[in-house]
């Protein structure tokens, strides 16, 4: 679950290279890497990997 939260955020950097013209599903896209998997990273951490924590916690990440 974690390799795929950190290949969202990557991909959302990447996008940073290059001036894009966004449209909603790009932005939602990047929206998603950029602030949203940081968020379910940091509920890894401070849930230990405690997956039945993060599961119940995940809605509020």
């Amino acid at each position: 679950m974690t390799g795929i939260l950190i290949k969202q955020f990557l991909k959302s950097m990447e996008m940073n290279l290059t001036t894009l013209n966004y449209d909603n599903e790009l932005y939602k896209e990047y929206i998603l890497g950029s602030a949203e998997v940081l968020g379910l990273m940091c509920l890894h951490v401070f849930t230990e990997n405690d997956m039945a924590a993060y599961k119940r916690l995940k809605p509020y990440a």
